[in-house]
């Protein structure tokens, strides 16, 4: 979707293909996680009239981050120049696209992304697939950290798909998580809709790790604003 804003025109992402995994952890860095801390703020006041318009004015802010963030523009241009018709419409979109259905989503472990097939190994110990212990521990520990940095669970799935989505046959390399390194700058640009992909499969083992988590007392992973 293109738009003419104040003789600029933008484009709008409206197919989860053309959002990356990347610009939503950048989205979550920018502007999620204060929103979240706002939206925290807000659920502890005790006065239901005040919350309802602070929740409402919250919603406002999200939508006008939404349209700044994935437009390129900067949030003075897009309050000062931009319709609220508009904000709410743009930012209805994208947030529909976000909360799609896991039905919606193609159950392939393969996937196609740069030219190129990429693999989804499986995630348990068996004979079939000898699971590596870097990959196990590995994993283990992205999540343990992330959960306790309360960072974004956008971050968690791409830490994981730098582990377990590869190329044929290719083996674990410890390097894939680190930052500097290509394939974790790679996976960044995975499309949201292959990403999602990923996440279908590894969310049972995100969740039971979790689980496990939260019996030890480890506060759980910031469900940040989408």
């Amino acid at each position: 979707m293109q738009l003419n804003i104040n003789n600029t025109i933008v484009s709008i992402p409206t197919t989860l293909a053309e959002i990356t995994l990347g610009q939503r952890i950048a989205f979550f860095e920018q502007y999620g996680k204060a929103l979240d801390a706002k939206l925290k703020n807000i659920q502890a006041t005790e006065e239901d009239e005040l919350k309802l318009i602070a929740l409402d004015m919250l919603a406002d802010e999200r939508a006008i981050a939404t349209l700044a963030f994935y437009s390129g523009l900067t949030v003075e241009e897009v309050t000062k120049y931009v319709p609220a018709e508009y904000v709410l419409i743009i930012d209805a979109v994208i947030q529909d696209l976000l909360t799609q259905e896991e039905t919606t989503l193609t159950a392939e472990r393969t996937i196609v992304f740069d030219n190129e097939e990429w693999h989804l190994q499986p995630t348990v110990i068996s004979r079939s697939h000898p699971l590596t212990a870097g990959e196990y521990v590995d994993a283990k520990q992205i999540i343990k950290d992330l959960i306790t940095e309360e960072r974004s669970s956008y971050e968690v799935l791409h830490r994981l798909a730098c582990i377990f989505l590869r190329k044929y046959q290719e083996p674990y390399n410890p390097l894939f998580v680190e930052a500097e390194n290509e394939r974790y700058q790679k996976l960044l640009q995975l499309p949201l809709d292959a990403a999602l992909q990923v996440g279908f499969f590894l969310n049972n083992w995100i969740q039971a790790f979790k689980t496990h988590s939260a019996a030890l007392n480890l506060p759980e992973v910031s469900q940040e604003e989408t």
